[in-house]
Parts: structure tokens; sequence; C-alpha cells
């Protein structure tokens, strides 16, 4: 925007604010139009800024407003008390005390006047200088008139609030009292309504949060916890809960400071701050346990179990979910009861106990589609597509996928959308549809970090690294994954970092650095054994036996796949199994045992084909070509041409090297 234009937008299009600015600049020829603009702009009084004896812009203001009747100039000075940026008819009425249908009336005199602007249907504002004005008359009107204009507003906003929270909000729990119901407010039957409402008002209702007293601070920040975690900003959301909290303990209020202690601690978990995160849970679930009340305290210790999961705590967060669902049961509260059964679906499917968590995940989606809880319903099929991709089954994983994401996007939630994303982008990579994966991990990204999720961003990086590894471009997936592990680390997050090492370790060996490699594999094993993470472990064991031989030492390395085979086929990961039978008959091959090595082949295409993995598919091929190659270069060549086309159409790294050595067959053959 050049100086001129700002200028003029400063003056708010006004005529006369125009003509004196460009008379002070003509009378001051050295002065510079750009750094008069920017003084101008951050000037605390504009108004004197364009003082001009009987010219001043106040002067003309003043003719404007005292050519209004008294009820009208009562009316304006009050929209000068309103600290947000526009204001609706509703909130007019509160404010200047009048029936809906006057204040409409007023507000489209005062429009016609030019004393107000419209920027989008019903919704007005005062020009920077016009509010300057107005605030300054009110000045002029007794404090106790302006204290009680500005109770009613920020009653009627925290009422209205609370009203769309009852739709928005699925955590059951007792919730702050309810403030006085205004004469006047939009009607919010439904989710959409109450969604649409608050996204319309949030800005205004952190003015006002920052602008009223404490009961009225800590109702609001209370109500707007839910809005606030499905649509962000999660650092404004966190200065609002710490400033509820601090306002609750300094009036002695200890269910307002546990609520604000609850919410503030989610927000610090999705932010990645797991330590801080675990404090205020347990602090909040102390003042719960001392009140007595037993479902916030079965709200907090899932809130607990969460930070726990995440850090890897896998055994104290199933601790805390079973005391959870325990009290849900006893108060007989179905709602809760859902929550817990997918939280505890989480808890078992991170080791591998992949069975169980789908049994716990089926319960909770049949508990929620029964109470028609739209959100959970989207939570736990985005979960159960998670433990269909896990053991392989992606198909089924991208139809609950696509299903959740839809859900999502029609509830507003966009954590979820963005987890979704990235879910699916997981599946396209392991389906070899990499420029899918990589646009659906990119539309994550930019959500997360809209969000300031830290820890989705982390996640999604380290993904996005993979899919430049698959596709060798191992540099990116080096910087990537750097990015990823510094972000695990700074969170303390164990499983994302271990998972992380893992998959730079694999980078490392495909450029070969094997001892690089080596150390970065053996610190993610250490890490998974650890957490008890038997996935991990696994894959982990399959990346080291393929070190191991590639060193020379391939009897410890059939050794490590044997074991990992066995991992995998212990928690049921049939894509893992694919890929370690794969690897065993690569060593197998090495060894000079190609029947064994051809049967593991075998087998291997079978599971990929299974679980629709062309990656896993076209290794298993290329394997079993070159085993064929020894005693039947035919079936070689067409186990190979069939690994070729699989690989050029997914645009696998592996492209070059394969259609090669087919070439070298075919000419063989000739």
């Amino acid at each position: 925007m050049s100086p001129v234009t700002e200028a003029v937008r400063l003056c708010g299009h006004l005529p006369l604010a125009i003509t004196l600015l460009a008379a002070r600049l003509s009378h001051h020829p050295a002065w510079e139009i750009a750094s008069f603009t920017a003084e101008f702009a951050t000037a605390q009084d504009r108004l004197s800024e364009l003082e001009a004896g009987n010219r001043a812009v106040a002067a003309a203001f003043d003719l404007s407003y005292n050519a209004l009747p008294a009820h009208l100039q009562h009316f304006f000075r009050r929209l000068g008390l309103h600290p947000g940026p526009d204001i609706d008819p509703y909130a007019t009425a509160a404010l200047t005390d009048t029936p809906l249908a006057r204040a409409r009336r007023h507000l489209d005199t005062l429009y016609t006047d030019h004393l107000i602007e419209e920027p989008a249907p019903r919704r007005y504002r005062l020009h920077d200088l016009l509010r300057q004005y107005a605030h300054a008359l009110t000045a002029h009107d007794p404090e106790e008139a302006r204290t009680q204009a500005t109770q009613r507003l920020v009653t009627y906003y925290t009422h209205t609030t609370q009203t769309a929270d009852q739709h928005l909000n699925t955590t059951p729990r007792h919730h702050m009292r309810t403030t006085t119901a205004p004469s006047s407010a939009p009607k919010l039957a439904t989710r959409e309504d109450a969604l649409a409402w608050i996204r319309t008002e949030c800005h205004n209702l952190f003015a006002f949060a920052h602008h009223t007293q404490p009961t009225y601070l800590i109702a609001l920040a209370d109500a707007m916890a839910t809005y606030l975690r499905a649509q962000g900003p999660w650092d404004q959301a966190a200065t609002l809960h710490q400033a509820a909290a601090t306002t609750a303990h300094n009036t002695n209020d200890r269910l307002g400071e546990a609520h604000a202690l609850q919410d503030l601690g989610i927000v610090r978990r999705m932010t990645g701050e797991y330590a801080e995160a675990a404090k205020l849970s347990e602090q909040a679930l102390d003042l719960y346990r001392t009140l007595g009340h037993r479902l916030d305290e079965a709200n907090t210790l899932q809130d607990l179990g969460r930070v726990r999961r995440t850090t890897g705590e896998y055994a104290e967060a199933a601790k805390l979910s079973e005391q959870a669902l325990d009290l849900y049961r006893a108060l007989g509260d179905r709602l809760g009861e859902a929550h817990a059964l997918k939280e505890l679906g989480r808890v078992r499917w991170t080791p591998g106990e992949y069975a169980k968590a789908t049994e716990l995940v089926e319960q909770a989606l049949n508990l929620y589609r029964t109470l028609g809880d739209g959100l959970g319903e989207a939570k736990t099929l985005q979960d159960l597509g998670i433990v269909r991709r896990m053991t392989g089954e992606y198909t089924e994983a991208t139809e609950l996928g696509e299903q959740a994401l839809d859900l999502y996007r029609t509830l507003g939630h966009r954590p979820g959308e963005a987890n979704t994303l990235q879910d699916l982008a997981i599946v396209r990579r392991m389906t070899g549809e990499y420029t899918e994966a990589t646009e659906l991990g990119e539309q994550a990204l930019d959500l997360y970090r809209t969000l300031g999720d830290r820890l989705g961003e982390a996640n999604t990086l380290k993904a996005l690294g993979r899919v430049r590894r698959m596709t060798g471009k191992y540099t990116e997936a080096t910087e990537l994954g750097e990015q990823a592990l510094n972000l695990y680390r700074t969170l303390g997050h164990r499983p994302g970092e271990a998972n992380t090492l893992q998959a730079l370790g694999c980078v490392r060996r495909m450029t070969g650095e094997y001892a690089k490699a080596i150390e970065l594999g053996e610190e993610a094993r250490n890490l998974y054994r650890t957490l008890g993470h038997r996935p991990g472990e696994a894959h982990t064991l399959l990346d080291l036996s393929v070190l191991r031989s590639q060193m020379g030492n391939v009897t410890d390395g059939m050794e490590l796949a044997a074991q990992s085979l066995d991992l995998f086929r212990g928690i049921g990961d049939v894509q893992g199994e694919a890929k370690a039978l794969k690897i065993a008959g690569d060593l197998q091959a090495d060894s000079g045992q190609p029947q064994q090595a051809l049967a593991s082949y075998e087998e291997a295409l079978l599971l990929a084909r299974q679980v629709r993995s062309p990656l896993g598919e076209a290794h298993a091929l290329e394997g079993a070509a070159r085993c064929q190659a020894r005693t039947d270069a035919q079936a070689a060549i067409i186990s190979l041409r069939e690994a070729v086309a699989i690989y050029q159409r997914i645009g696998a790294a592996e492209t070059p090297t394969a259609t090669e050595y087919l070439a070298r067959l075919e000419a063989e053959q000739a």
C-alpha cells in the first residue's frame, strides 16, 4: 500500500480529514509523505493531528453530532464504549438498553448520516477517528451509567457464548454459573448456528475478556474453551485461560480456578508443553477432588492420561483412563464412558495391541452414534482408520479416514481436519501414491501451523521426509527429518523422537553412511524398548538387519530379521510382516539360499497384494526375479516387468535400477 493510500485510509476516506491532512503536508514541504503517514498511524490522538481552527475534524464531527436528536446522541455515545472492532444489532440493543427493532433503526440512521460504517451486512463499526471522538464524549456521562451499559453488554456476550458452547462442547462437566439472559439474543438452534456466531464474534469476545470484571472473565474464558481448542489460535487461548486462572485464584473462586487450570492444561498439551500440561491437570484434579466434583475429576483423569500417552508412558496412561472409565460408569455418564473407551483404544494400539484397540474403539463408536455425538463419531472413525492402516488394510483405512474428514469439515473442527489429512497422507504414501501423499501432508502442515500445533507440525514434517526418502530425495528427507527431530526433542515427545531417529537412520543407510545409520537405529531401538512400543521396535530391528548385512554380517542380519518377523506376526501387522519376509528373502538370496529366498518373496508378494501395498508388491516381485534369473530367465523377465511398471506408476526411487536390470536380462535373452 502506498503512503498516500494509507494516509487516505487513516482518514477514514472522510473528505474533510483528507483536506486537512493535505494542508498540513503542503505547509511543511520538507516533510516526507511516508514518514508523516507512519507518524500519523501511531498517533495517540489523531484528531489533534488534524486541528486547523474552525476547520478541525473534531469541529466537523461536532456539527454532525449536534444535528442528531438527543436520543441518537445518547445512542452514538454508547457505541464509543464498545472495545471490539465491530458490533451487531443484538449487542447494540444490550449496550444501549433499547429494543432490538429500535436499535436496528438507530444504526441505520447513523449509517445514513455517515457516522458509522457497515463493512458486512448488519455489522457496524466506527472509523478510528469517530471511535476516538465518541469515546471522548462518553466521559461527560455519569460513571454509573457507563458501567451499567458495559455490564449489560458483557452479560449479553457471556450468556450468548454459553449458549453457543452448549452446542459445541461434547465433554460433560459442571459448567460455570450461567449469566442472566439478555432481552434480545440471536437464535442459536444448531451447532452450525453456534459455530458461525462465535466465529464472527471471537475478536469482540477477546476484547471484552480483557476489559471486564473477574466473574465475567472467568465465565467467558470457560465458555470459549471448546471453540478455541477446535479453532485456535492456541497462544491466545492459553493467555485467556491463564488470566482466568489467576483471577479465579485471587478471588477465591476454586471451581473457576479448577476449570481454568484444566482448560489451560489441555491447551498446553496441544501445543506440546507436556510437563506443564501434566502439572496443570494435577492441580485441577486436586481441586476437583477437594470440591467433590466427581464428573470433573473423571474428565481431568482423561486429560492427564492423554498427556502420559503422548509422552510414551502407556502403562500410566492406561491406568488413568481406566480410572476415568470406572468413574463415568459409576456416574451413569455414557458420553464420558465413550470418551474413555476411545482413549483406551488409543493407548492399546500404540504398543501394537490392534485387536483390543479395535474392540474398544468400536464400543466407543456405537455409543457416540447412539448418543448422536458427531464429533465423537468423527474422532472414532479416524481412530479406526489408523488401526486399519497399521494392520495394512489400506482400502478400509482410506474409507474411514474420508468419512472422518467429511464429518470434521461439517463440524468446523480444524484440528481433526488436520489430523485426518495427515492420516490419509500416510495411507497414500504406504500405497505408493507419493504426489497425493505430499499434497495432503502439505495441507495438514499449513493447518497445524495456523493452529500453533507443534506436535502436528513435527508429525507432518517427519511424514513428508519419508515421502522424500522413498522418491530418492535424500537431502530433502534429511532436512525435514532433522526439523521434526528438533521439534520432538523440544516437546519431550519420545515416541516421535524414536520414530524420527529410525527414519533418519534409513536415509543414512541409503546414502551409504552405515556407521551413522547403525548409531541412529540403535538409539531408536533402545527408545522403543523403553517405551514398550513393539511396532517401532520391530521396524527398527528390520532396518538394523539390512544394515548388518550390508556391512558384511549376514548371519546377524538374518537373526534380526527373524526377530522382527516374530514381532510383526505377534501384533498382527500384516504390512510389517510382508516387509520382513521380503528382507528375509534378500538375506537368504545373498547367503546362497535361492529356494528359501524365493519362498519368502512369494509369501511377501501375497501379503503385499492383500494389503494393497504397491511398493511392497514391487519389492517382492523384483526380489523373486533376481532368484528366478538363475534358473528361469523368462519368468524373471515377467516378474521384473511387472515390478518396473509398478515402480514407474508410483514414481519410486528404485525405478532406474530395476529398469536397467530388466534391460540387461532382456538383452541376454535376445
